[in-house]
């Protein structure tokens, strides 16, 4: 099956076309491995004049062909080396003579850094930029030849000072007695200048350093001082913090004691560069995160594939037995069930890729549907030993919803599955609240819990909290990115609460116009059950059971039981079972289960039967000897009735202790 995956969002791809293209500078990537370039932009023609389809055609031959033979040596034997100690994201400069399409000499400084390397670390392919420094070199060619010749033609120096594009500065040093530089001195600038530093000539004039740039004056001062010691011009760039501008700044010395600095405005240069820098990352980013999916989608395909195949085989040994042929046909089902499930998610998530999910509205009673999906999964958690409980926060009638049935169940399938997986112990919870503003199901969980600062990452796609997470529990990093995107699609939200280690509870919030019918506006529950009245009396019954599908069933029977409206309260355990009792002096009946956790339910019969000797106790459990019924009457429980609980044996016993 062939999947094409995205590399990058449609954002990302349009900011990387649009630093491309408007670039002024050459932007190109050259392969150092098969000595050819790979990719130009449009900035080759801008400033080489040659198409990127006859720079490619070049090949291997276009550093030969296109860069002065002066230079050529240079290039080879001084900067091609650096590259084999050269870091990642680390920029190598320089600048040397490319012949234009036109035949002339153009100068071009560059920038280049690895872009690639191969599996042993050797660098594979280079990222440059190429900007034309031309002009700036022939005019400091020119300033030098006009300054030395200052004497003998200072007003053509003049003019061609004051028409300059670069602001220029010129000074001179100030030494102390022991012939240290101190300071500097200016003594004139350019029209330009005010423009490029913000400071009138005027005022700059006669002016020291530290008058003018305070702090940024320190670097200037090595830099002149570098110069003078060497006689060679230095050449760099500089951010000055008050005009946020960068600069490109070369310093040289025309005569003895005089520097000159001049300053070329390269903001907008420096903003592109950093903007493809920005997508040079994201790209990177994102074609690791498409390395780790397709590596965990083939664990995760192979797995049960090898469930399916391997035991496929199994089935047709002679011999086999009945029960082992039950069991492999059970692995069987199970695995592809889980392929099943892998595809499923590949399939949505390209369909919500290419925007083409479709909302369906339909009515249906939420109560009915959760209990769909407990049903579902309950089986899943008893096999891992971990509880599941259903919290409704409406009765049966009044939980009428209007929504897309089809993708709120992918949303609540994808959270149930992942509290189940990353739960070891404790429990998992259902449910639902509901108010005038929102309807807000939830699913709780006391499993490894999220890091506060991985809780959104967690969401974005092929994405998990921390890659030993992976490896521990499989997965392919979609499911929350799947119900994060159905939930939108839906009008809703999804919210997270977690501490790392204590479990995590997932909100998913919908309008509250997507209830139905008459409770669209009115969040009436129904009749208020705790008031009894003449004609339908109302009754608070204790239900005491750990075991969520059997108090499902319990609380059906007595919602629909004629002739009462009947308040269950659900206890999990024994200890709950006496903290509720004691807390709520209005309950009419207990329905205790004997074997639960923390407390068992004779226990808390004979607590319970202490705090209030009058209330009716009915014993419920899987125990049916006389024995285990002795033992219940003797703890205090006026009745008892055994599991599987008969329908109409509990009606009569409840018709017996309250109705009568």
């Amino acid at each position: 099956m062939n999947i094409e995956m995205p590399e990058i969002d449609k954002n990302e791809y349009k900011l990387f076309r649009f630093v491309m293209d408007n670039s002024l500078d050459i932007i190109y990537l050259y392969d150092i491995i098969e000595k050819k370039n790979i990719y130009s932009n449009a900035g080759i023609s801008k400033v080489l004049g040659y198409t990127a389809k006859e720079i490619k055609e070049m090949g291997e031959h276009l550093i030969p062909i296109l860069m002065h033979p002066d230079d050529l040596e240079k290039y080879s034997n001084t900067v091609l080396p650096k590259y084999q100690k050269a870091k990642d994201n680390e920029w190598i400069e320089h600048d040397y003579r490319m012949k234009h399409r036109n035949g002339e000499w153009r100068w071009l400084y560059s920038k280049e850094t690895i872009f690639n390397r191969i599996d042993n670390g050797v660098p594979a392919q280079i990222l440059g930029i190429l900007s034309d420094i031309t002009e700036e070199k022939n005019i400091k060619s020119d300033l030098q030849n006009a300054l030395k010749k200052a004497e003998e033609s200072e007003q053509k120096y003049r003019r061609m000072f004051a028409s300059m594009q670069e602001g220029v500065y010129l000074h001179e040093m100030i030494y102390d007695d022991q012939g240290n530089a101190t300071n500097y001195r200016i003594i004139d600038a350019n029209p330009i200048s005010e423009k490029y530093l913000n400071i009138k000539r005027e005022d700059a004039i006669g002016k020291m350093a530290t008058e003018l740039y305070g702090t940024n004056e320190a670097p200037f001062l090595d830099i002149y001082t570098k110069v003078a010691a060497t006689g060679e011009p230095v050449s760099f760039e500089q951010y000055f913090e008050p005009m946020d501008k960068h600069f490109f700044i070369s310093v040289f010395s025309p005569r003895e004691g005089i520097f000159a600095t001049a300053f070329l405005d390269i903001t907008k240069s420096k903003h592109y560069e950093n903007e493809l820098i920005k997508a040079k990352e994201l790209a990177e980013e994102s074609n690791r995160l498409k390395a780790e999916f397709l590596n965990n989608m083939s664990h995760e395909i192979r797995t049960p594939m090898n469930g399916i195949m391997g035991f496929s085989e199994l089935l047709d040994q002679p011999g086999l037995t009945q029960e082992k042929q039950i069991y492999y046909t059970r692995i069987i089902r199970n695995s592809s069930s889980q392929l099943l499930h892998i595809i499923d998610d590949i399939l949505e998530i390209s369909t919500l890729s290419i925007k083409q999910a479709k909302v369906d509205i339909d009515a249906f009673c939420l109560n009915d549907f959760l209990m769909e999906l407990f049903s579902i999964f309950n089986l899943k958690a008893s096999e891992r030993k971990i509880p599941i409980y259903l919290t409704k926060g409406l009765p049966d009638n009044y939980s009428s919803i209007k929504t897309d049935k089809s993708k709120l169940s992918k949303i609540l399938i994808n959270l149930i599955d992942n509290a189940i997986k990353y739960t070891n112990s404790g429990f998992i919870e259902i449910g639902y609240t509901c108010d005038k503003q929102d309807l807000q199901l939830y699913v709780r969980d006391t499993g490894i819990g999220i890091d506060p600062k991985n809780q959104t990452i967690i969401f974005e796609r092929f994405t998990q909290e921390e890659k030993e997470i992976s490896k521990k529990f499989g997965g392919l990093g979609l499911g929350l990115s799947i119900a994060r995107e159905n939930a939108e699609l839906i009008g809703g939200t999804i919210t997270l609460e977690s501490k790392k280690g204590e479990g995590s509870t997932f909100y998913l919030n919908i309008p509250n116009s997507v209830r139905t019918g008459q409770y669209a506006t009115d969040i009436d529950v129904g009749p208020d059950i705790s008031v009894k009245d003449e004609k339908t009396p109302g009754y608070r019954i204790l239900v005491a059971e750990d075991e969520e599908v059997n108090y499902l069933y319990i609380e059906t029977v007595l919602k629909d039981m004629p002739g009462a409206v009947i308040e269950i309260i659900h206890a999990r355990n024994g200890q709950e079972a006496v903290q509720i009792f004691k807390d709520d002096n209005s309950i009419d009946l207990v329905l205790m289960d004997i074997k639960m956790p923390v407390m068992n339910g004779l226990d808390a019969t004979s607590i319970i039967k202490e705090l209030r000797p009058g209330t009716p106790v009915i014993a419920q459990t899987a125990y049916s000897t006389k024995v285990d019924k002795q033992k219940a009457i003797d703890a205090g429980c006026a009745d008892f009735i055994t599991k599987p609980i008969d329908r109409l044996e509990l009606i009569e016993l409840i018709n017996k202790y309250l109705i009568k």
